[in-house]
């Protein structure tokens, strides 16, 4: 052997040994169990411990593959306690530490657990520590910081923390926030004092973007920005909201846990796409008597903890939240449900009233579905970012931190090569702090691979993301996510029109039935606008538009649903009778002036068409024996709040075939849904009591569903037949007497795969030649007098 190659050899085998010698190792764990349950544990807790000092716990994290969690007394009182779990089997974790020492003494509830490296931030009472968990089986106390006129209480200080490294922002309660440099683990600093106005309990940090929430029975959130993180700058703030006991930040959306009011039983989301604009974008009553305390969220779900149950809701639909399932721990007692955290197809259910806390099951299932970025500060296609940006994205579940690195995260100026820098993780938010400020007038983008970074139950990123920003005032990217995309339903027709964006040139229009996709492109268009003409009456279709231009497709705009109908407001009324103004058409009922409402809304769920009424109220058409059916969402209209009362009705030629109970502002919303056949007269009514103070009664959606020929004695009258030869891959279509002026087949996403124009009468043979796969379709033929549908499934 040749000296220098022993000389090189050497000198890697001494690399090796002092690195193996001198740096820490983090141990990596099992990982969450992924497991199938079987339907009699869906809600249930397959798993239940009970902390022998009788204290509880709140929040959890899976940290290097073990679940990590604290136990304190409630109210914000010492002394606490740190717990570390494999949960390799979630029926039956098995305890690798319990620390409950000198070291703990000072812990109280810990209502966030931030994760850097191996480090994990919790809340102490006189600030917050700073463990190293490279090692489960013998935590490290890294660091205790203590921040002057901290103390142990229930609502302020610390009540929670969020670790954007190196930066962690600590909620004050009524005082604010406060901001610390833990650049040095060992030795913090702190920065400064942050006062908002109004109160700061939970707390999220997402790229350049802090929000803050009120908590216990404040109101109202505020954002921040913090692209000079030493020095947040407020932007805007809301106090148009229930008592918040506590919050979520995920999705541009703040959700908001309601406690301490008439409203106990209803949270909200909030919109703060625009930070400048925060909007209500849905409000939900869960029918829970007990009081909301905090809440998560995992893929399109929501998950809300209260005192005496956990409540899982569907928030796929922003406009129609709806519950799913109910849950609670098999304890008695003085039970709490309140701290809620997803890990996979089961909720860690933090109790910190002592009584035991564990995992539920909320799906049976094991957990397949890979993270997805839903949020991303700086926001797409921004220009004149600061040079001490951050770049911060929300995900739809929480991942595991030692995934994550600068090719799984990747931030660089466009072309060229991968930042490095600092990546935290908590909330299932995911942050990427720069080693080295930013290039002026640079042009970075964000690349978030697929097969990448994984969840806590080990899915993998499935689909790639990709977004772009400036430093400069302009910058090389794909047009933005196109806004404000709205929608007019019509009869067998939506149309759609939405801001243009700067720098496309062209725009693509997707659609589905199902408002998780598939989304499938059914036009484009050079203007801010599109007309789809190939839908059908009485279904939801749903909607996505995104620009784009020579440097590729841009991002895609929000989801929104609409259903083509023949809407009752395109009739002109016989009469009308209102209490305060007149009925107004497709807008709630506003004040006394003509066309002064807002859109029609109902528990949050908009409406573009409707009738907006004030109770009493009457309203008659003519329907001269067209229609079949007569259908309505009813309700008080969201623009009075909780207050106003009404009862409906409906008349068909002078006799009541419907009748609502009083429905007031706290009422789910009902459908009214009545045979209209061959009827001359329609007259909706709202009526109340003697009080008609702001009782804003609306008719969401009404709508008439037209005479169809759907029945065989019908088709009879009229001999058309319509025959499916699967074999010979053709339909038969034979029509006597009707001429056939359309033909359309439509599978089920609502695509049309075939559509003939040519009108005929007699018999035609429509030859598929392998144009319809295995599946569903609905096959449409019409004519002048009748529209006939018929179901045909392919083997």
């Amino acid at each position: 052997m040749k000296k220098n190659d022993y000389m090189k050899k050497s000198i890697a085998f001494f690399i090796y040994f002092f690195a193996c010698t001198f740096v820490t190792i983090a141990q990596k764990g099992p990982g969450l169990g992924n497991l199938k349950y079987d339907q009699s544990e869906l809600f249930k807790n397959i798993w239940l411990y009970k902390e022998p000092t009788h204290y509880g716990s709140n929040t959890a994290a899976l940290v290097n593959g073990y679940l990590v969690t604290t136990f304190t007394p409630d109210s914000g009182k010492p002394p606490g306690g740190l717990l570390v779990f494999d949960v390799s089997d979630p029926r039956s974790p098995k305890q690798i530490t319990r620390i409950f020492d000198t070291r703990t003494s000072t812990l109280r509830e810990a209502h966030a657990i931030g994760n850097y490296k191996n480090y994990i931030a919790i809340q102490d009472g006189c600030g917050f520590q700073i463990w190293d968990m490279s090692d489960a089986k013998n935590p490290v106390q890294a660091k205790r910081f203590c921040i002057p006129g901290y103390k142990h209480d229930d609502y302020g200080s610390a009540w929670q923390l969020f670790w954007q490294a190196p930066y962690i922002y600590i909620a004050n309660g009524a005082a604010g926030f406060d901001v610390v440099d833990v650049s040095d683990i060992m030795n913090p600093v702190y920065v400064k004092h942050v006062s908002i106005g109004m109160q700061a309990g939970p707390i999220f940090a997402i790229g350049n973007l802090l929000v803050t929430l009120a908590h216990d029975t404040g109101r109202g959130y505020a954002v921040l920005d913090i692209s000079d993180p030493k020095n947040p700058k407020l932007m805007n703030t809301s106090s148009g909201t229930e008592n918040i006991y506590s919050g979520f930040v995920n999705g541009n959306r703040i959700i908001s846990s309601a406690r301490g009011n008439a409203v106990n039983a209803t949270f909200s989301v909030h919109d703060f796409t625009d930070p400048y604009s925060i909007k209500l974008s849905g409000r939900l009553n869960i029918g829970n008597s007990g009081e909301q305390l905090y809440n998560s969220t995992q893929d399109q779900y929501i998950f809300q903890g209260c005192q005496s149950e956990i409540v899982k809701i569907d928030a796929s639909d922003p406009q129609a939240l709806k519950v799913t399932g109910r849950g609670k721990l098999a304890i008695t007692g003085n039970t709490d449900h309140g701290q809620v955290t997803p890990f996979g197809n089961l909720i860690f259910v933090g109790n910190d009233h002592g009584s035991g806390n564990g995992f539920i099951v909320h799906q049976t299932e094991p957990d397949t579905r890979g993270p997805e970025v839903n949020m991303i500060s700086p926001r797409t296609n921004s220009v004149n970012r600061a040079l001490t940006s951050r770049v911060g994205v929300t995900l739809t579940d929480n991942v595991e931190l030692s995934t994550v690195n600068n090719q799984t995260f990747i931030v660089r100026p466009k072309g060229g090569q991968a930042l490095t820098g600092k990546y935290s993780h908590q909330f299932s938010i995911l942050n990427f702090t720069p080693d080295q400020p930013l290039l002026p007038n640079t042009t970075y983008e964000v690349i978030i691979p697929a097969g990448g970074f994984s969840d806590w139950s080990g899915n993998k990123v499935q689909k790639e993301f990709s977004s772009f920003f400036s430093t400069g005032p302009s910058g090389e990217f794909p047009p933005a996510s196109p806004e404000n995309l709205l929608y007019t339903e019509l009869d067998n027709q939506i149309d759609l029109n939405w801001n243009k964006v700067s720098g496309a040139t062209n725009y693509i229009i997707k659609r589905s039935t199902n408002p998780a996709g598939p989304f499938s492109v059914i036009g484009t268009s050079t203007q801010a606008s599109f007309q789809d003409t190939k839908v059908v009456n009485g279904v939801y279709y749903y909607y996505q538009v995104l620009g784009e231009n020579s440097y590729g497709e841009g991002t895609t705009s929000q989801t929104i649903k609409a259903m083509p109908a023949f809407y009752i407001t395109e009739l002109k009324w016989v009469s009308s009778k209102n209490h305060w103004g007149p009925v107004e058409i497709d807008q709630s009922n506003g004040e006394q002036p003509l066309d002064d409402g807002r859109m029609i809304t109902l528990n949050g769920q908009q409406y573009t068409r409707g009738l907006g009424t004030h109770a009493p109220s009457e309203v008659v058409f003519n329907l001269a024996g067209k229609y079949k059916r007569f259908l309505s969402d009813i309700g008080i209209d969201d623009e009075v709040g909780t207050a106003g009362s009404a009862f409906f009705q409906v008349l068909v030629d002078g006799k009541e075939v419907y009748k609502s109970a009083v429905l007031n502002g706290n009422s789910n919303t009902l459908t009214v849904d009545v045979n209209v056949t061959d009827a001359k007269e329609l007259r909706l009514i709202t009526s109340t009591d003697a009080n008609v103070s702001l009782d804003h009664a609306s008719w969401g959606g009404a709508r008439l569903v037209p005479k169809l020929i759907t029945d065989l004695t019908e088709l009879d009258k009229s001999n058309v037949t319509i025959m499916h030869n699967a074999h010979l891959e053709q339909i038969l279509i034979s029509s006597d007497k009707q001429v056939i002026e359309e033909i359309r087949i439509i599978d089920i996403t609502g695509r049309f795969v075939y559509e003939d124009k040519a009108s005929f009468s007699g018999d035609k043979s429509v030859q598929l030649n392998g144009l319809l796969k295995s599946g569903m379709y609905i096959i449409t033929v019409q004519s002048k007098n009748f529209v006939q549908s018929k179901k045909l499934i392919v083997p």
